[in-house]
């Protein structure tokens, strides 16, 4: 093997540079001991596989990574660090969710402090939970639940939600009139950057029999489209004989998000609960639907953040709200007709200031939630107007 001639080193160096020169890609390296320089064969370098390092800040309503949340929107309305919210607020996130198994929110609350789950055991009509002693009023992304009485109480689908909120405490002052005990707030799935694809089943006690899919991602390649789309169909037995659990779910929802400040989130869902009495000792009863349960529920939420040289610090939102039509008694005599209420909600950020004013049943519907005779019936809540300002420092 010919050898080519070193290069060429002059002026006034430190001497580990000049061998440095010398000896630059000839493979090998020299190093001093004492009073002379040894060279030596430089060793191989290994080539490693790539490491790819992925981060990503959390948000009150994005996925969080872990079992512990580090930011919440449920007690002051706006995305805030956990501790800097004046209330005590407790988050289970998704993960939490799913390591615990719970196909229920009343399962998935089970560990989380001030909280009695499945406070009247087990029931398939409704969560039965207390907070601090009392009934928590429930809310779903920020807005409140139809809520009534016993078999009218709203269930969530705990597979649909990012993270369920606990708020404890009074917040009249932020959300108009509630409970003592404060209130559950679920946060809805909702359209991410990253792809992602799950499909599932599941079998389990008193045969339960379950599959669930959630699919979300770009739609387009400049990814300023997202969408979202979670589904659940659910057959189950219970520990009460001739009751069931038996569930249809589809939660889709889209974001258009033409620049980083500006984003437009539809949330949609839709739920067929089918419960009939299939055994009892009253024969009026029998093959009936089950009383103040609606078949079908739906619910639309569109959210939108102005851009930043339009309006900066303002969104608006405004969401619509379905409840089937359900019966007061067991016999199916007395109907309380579906009904359909608006909200709307606008928000206004600048400096150290934050504005919100919140209007549910916007057009101040009125309407029957419930019928038990002709003696009783319930009215629904009518228009609710909050207005709030906050400082922070």
């Amino acid at each position: 093997m010919p050898l080519s001639p070193a290069p060429e080193v002059r002026g006034t160096i430190p001497i580990h540079e000049a061998l440095d020169r010398l000896l630059a890609g000839t493979g090998l390296q020299a190093h001093i001991e004492s009073d002379s320089v040894v060279i030596s064969a430089q060793a191989p370098v290994a080539q490693l596989s790539q490491v790819t390092v992925t981060g990503s800040e959390q948000t009150a309503t994005g996925p969080v990574y872990g079992a512990v949340a580090r930011r919440t929107s449920t007690g002051v309305k706006t995305d805030t660090d956990i501790l800097e919210t004046p209330q005590s607020v407790s988050v289970v996130t998704r993960e939490q969710i799913e390591a615990q198994g719970a196909t229920g929110i009343d399962e998935a609350l089970r560990y989380t402090s001030g909280v009695v789950a499945a406070a009247y055991g087990q029931d398939p009509r409704g969560d039965w939970i207390l907070v601090r002693g009392f009934a928590p009023a429930k809310y779903l992304d920020g807005l409140p639940l139809p809520d009534g009485s016993w078999t009218a109480n709203t269930r969530y689908e705990p597979y649909a939600l990012e993270r369920i909120e606990v708020l404890k405490g009074p917040s009249s002052v932020m959300y108009g009139a509630l409970p003592p005990s404060g209130f559950i707030n679920a946060v809805s799935k909702r359209p991410q950057e990253d792809p992602f694809h799950e499909v599932g089943v599941s079998y389990g006690t008193h045969q339960r029999k379950e599959a669930s899919f959630d699919f979300t991602g770009p739609v387009n390649e400049e990814g300023t489209l997202l969408y979202r789309l979670v589904g659940l169909g659910r057959d189950s037995k219970t520990e009460s004989d001739y009751a069931f659990d038996k569930r249809l779910m589809l939660a889709p929802s889209l974001t258009w998000k033409p620049s980083v400040d500006t984003s437009l989130t539809v949330l949609a869902s839709y739920t067929y609960t089918r419960a009939r009495v299939k055994e009892t000792t009253d024969p009026a009863s029998l093959n009936k639907q089950v009383p103040l349960q609606p078949e079908h529920q739906a619910a639309l939420w569109v959210d939108y953040r102005f851009p930043a040289d339009i309006a900066p610090g303002l969104s608006m939102g405004a969401g619509v709200r379905y409840t089937g039509a359900s019966y007061g008694d067991s016999a199916n005599q007395w109907r309380a007709s579906a009904y359909t209420l608006f909200d709307a909600q606008a928000q206004y950020n600048v400096g150290n200031w934050n504005l919100q004013l919140t209007v549910n049943n916007l057009a101040d519907k009125q309407y029957i939630a419930a019928c038990n005779n002709a003696m009783w019936c319930y009215y629904g809540y009518g228009r609710a107007i909050n207005l709030s300002a906050r400082y922070s420092w």
